[in-house]
């Protein structure tokens, strides 16, 4: 077992380095949590470098887990300098942590014989950077040099042809005539009367919306297809993924591709990140797009929302230190904010700045946002909340909502494919409603048919059929799923029989 005296001392080691050191504790246990505590007090009395190590502590934080998968998704979090492992099976926990500088396994391992003479580097990533870079080794000064010799553009016609079509949706015009010039000056067979590679435009540079293009020579149905834009990656993509799926849409997406052709309908999916997809929707780059109400609301575009999607729920939060929670959004105008939505933080304060007469430093950073307070570059941060474990394992709390988000359905008002736009919604909107609801049948005494109507209203009303026994009805009903098990309950009172529930894969409304 873990010695608290043992834990404190390591948390102590590390506290002497500097006022601003964060160390901090990830627990399955909070009474080992309050025996650290205790430990910390008795050995700062007696510690020579106390005033130092006291003021670090002030930043640190104790956080209490559930179990060792939260510990180890906090820890990759944060990606810590050094990471010591005090709990059993320490080699099978440490294999499964990710991001650290040096990571320190089991009881008698301490962080300090690294410091003194261990073996392993100790030039380590700080301040979250474990989470792309390691420590200072050989490796550091090599050089990577790539190279790419291709001797006749037409004999990789596709690769050519995919990088237009890629330029071309990033906007990128001279990237596009770069690639299209390649063709027509290695002697591929002309559109007539002008020599260029066919299907690859080129000419006056323009940021206009893409031009019809097949994705790829052979692709079917990609030129004058309709281009919806999915997140690429993350826990959005993934429950995207599922709508595409329950859509029908049929599609092979190439290795390191982010362009996929549907088979079966005149579609091209496009993987982009969730944060530009409202801007590539609004400017008419893609005409269907699922991406966050936040990003569509940071981004300032004009797009259509066609369904809210119940995905990825969460909070844009002005969140704060633990030992600041009883303030008010107002008493930080003024202050440094860091976030990843300038815009929206800017919206936030720009009232509070005006009634206190002061300008709001707004830092703008692209990713661990939370970590800005603990590393002393913000006062507070504005930042994306779902379940607050990552808030609260950086000690922040959330000090108001600036909004409410979820995953939509956004298409471009001006989209020339508005019929193809209405068949997938309405597609997506038949998923979301099977997930939402099942399907009950039951028997019914034709005399209690009313009041077990008034417990199976269904989605808009039951459907009733009589039954060869002249006093019996049979009722199907659409019921929703969280309330399904009280429903047959009550109508098991009522006198119902042969009740069943049955899971709808798919509909339409």
């Amino acid at each position: 077992a873990a010695s608290p005296a043992v834990v404190a001392a390591d948390l102590l080691a590390q506290a002497e380095h500097d006022p601003q050191a964060l160390p901090a504790l990830v627990s399955t246990s909070e009474a080992f949590v309050d025996q650290v505590q205790a430990e910390l007090a008795r050995q700062l009395d007696v510690l020579p470098t106390a005033e130092v190590a006291r003021e670090a502590c002030k930043n640190g934080y104790a956080v209490v887990v559930s179990g060792v998968e939260e510990a180890i998704e906090i820890s990759d979090r944060l990606a810590p300098e050094h990471l010591e492992v005090h709990m059993a099976d320490a080699d099978k926990i440490a294999a499964r942590c990710k991001h650290y500088g040096g990571i320190f396994i089991g009881h008698a391992a301490a962080e300090v014989l690294g410091d003194y003479g261990a073996g392993p580097n100790h030039t380590l990533p700080t301040g979250g950077t474990a989470r792309s870079t390691g420590g200072l080794s050989v490796f550091t000064f090599l050089r990577v040099r790539t190279w790419l010799h291709l001797t006749h553009a037409t004999t990789a016609e596709g690769l050519v042809r995919d990088a237009h079509r890629l330029a071309k949706l990033e906007g990128l015009e001279g990237h596009a005539n770069a690639a299209a010039l390649r063709l027509r000056e290695d002697g591929a067979p002309g559109d007539e009367g002008n020599g260029k590679a066919p299907g690859l435009s080129t000419g006056p540079l323009s940021m206009s919306v893409v031009p019809p293009l097949s994705v790829a020579a052979g692709n079917a149905g990609g030129e004058g297809n309709m281009l919806l834009a999915l997140p690429k990656k993350g826990r959005l993509a993934e429950e995207c993924m599922k709508f595409v799926e329950a859509a029908g849409l049929k599609y092979h997406r190439k290795d390191r591709l982010d362009v996929a052709p549907c088979s079966n309908l005149p579609i091209t999916l496009v993987f982009l990140p969730a944060k530009d997809i409202a801007s590539f929707v609004g400017m008419g780059n893609v005409d269907l797009g699922i991406t966050g109400q936040d990003m569509v609301a940071e981004a300032g575009c004009t797009v259509r929302t066609e369904l809210e999607l119940g995905i990825g729920k969460c909070a844009l939060s002005l969140q704060v230190p633990e030992q600041e929670k009883h303030k008010c959004a107002a008493d930080f105008a003024g202050g440094r904010i860091a976030t990843s939505f300038p815009n929206l933080t800017g919206q936030f304060f720009a009232p509070l700045d005006a009634a206190k007469g002061v300008k709001t430093e707004i830092n703008t950073i692209s990713g661990s946002v939370e970590a800005a307070v603990g590393l002393g570059l913000a006062d507070a941060v504005v930042d994306l909340v779902e379940t607050g474990t990552t808030m609260r394992a950086a000690g922040l709390r959330v000090c108001e909502d600036v909004m409410k988000t979820q995953a939509v359905l956004i298409s471009n008002p001006h989209t020339t494919h508005s019929a193809l736009v209405r068949k997938i919604c309405q597609r997506f909107e038949g998923y979301l409603t099977s997930t939402k609801y099942a399907l009950m049948s039951y028997n019914i005494p034709r005399t209690l048919l009313a009041e077990a109507v008034l417990i199976t209203p269904g989605k808009r009303s039951p459907t009733v059929q009589a039954l060869e026994e002249e006093s019996w009805v049979a009722v199907s009903v659409m019921v929703e799923n969280k309330t399904a098990s009280d429903v047959m309950d009550k109508l098991k009172d009522l006198g119902a029989t042969d009740i069943l529930l049955v899971s709808i894969s798919n509909c339409r409304s």
